[in-house]
């Protein structure tokens, strides 16, 4: 039996009937034996590539930064993503840069120690992704930070306290004139009191 091509630059077929295909377009495929012959068509396409498979390149943490007070807490999570962006299911393993300032455990809590700044990341494999976390120490209970109210009462204060003055020093500057006054007059009878003495 003979096998042949119509169109060997759409594709080529061998004497086992093995076609190997070269470019797109159609071809008839005959197979010939003595007079007899059967015929078949064979169309060439281009082949589609399967979409690549999903692997992790990017964790992004959330939130990227945050304060935090000693004895408190905050939860991170990790968002891990495909090559082109797209959430991909990936365990990740959290790790704090400075202990001594705060842990995390398994799920993203991190939990202040100390006042600080310490880096928290999420890892899985070779990929990573960080967040800034700084600890502060919470101000004394009771102490609350001056209000406008609190100003105005301190102007208020002053402002009493100034007149109580004015009107104190005006007290004493009228009793001063008083006493000068009952002086003089008191010096007047006593000169009167000479002058009779001398006519007598």
């Amino acid at each position: 039996m003979t096998w042949t091509s119509s169109n060997t630059t759409v594709g080529t077929i061998d004497s086992t009937g093995k076609f190997t295909a070269k470019t797109v377009g159609t071809t008839t495929i005959t197979a010939a034996s003595g007079s007899v012959k059967g015929t078949a068509t064979a169309t060439v396409t281009t082949s589609t590539s399967p979409p690549p498979t999903p692997v992790l390149t990017k964790i992004t943490v959330s939130p990227a930064t945050a304060s935090v007070v000693v004895g408190g807490t905050q939860t991170f999570t990790a968002a891990t993503l495909d090559q082109n962006g797209k959430p991909i299911t990936a365990t990740v393993t959290w790790t704090s840069s400075n202990t001594t300032v705060g842990t995390i455990d398994s799920t993203g809590k991190f939990t202040a120690k100390a006042a600080g700044t310490a880096t928290v990341s999420a890892t899985s494999g070779s990929v990573s992704g960080k967040a800034t976390v700084t600890v502060t120490v919470a101000p004394p209970t009771g102490t609350n930070p001056p209000t406008d109210d609190d100003s105005k009462s301190d102007e208020h204060s002053e402002h009493d306290e100034h007149s109580k003055h004015n009107e104190h020093s005006k007290y004493d500057e009228h009793s001063k004139h008083n006493e000068h006054s009952k002086h003089n007059e008191h010096s007047e009878d006593e000169d009167d009191s000479l002058e009779e003495l001398d006519e007598d």
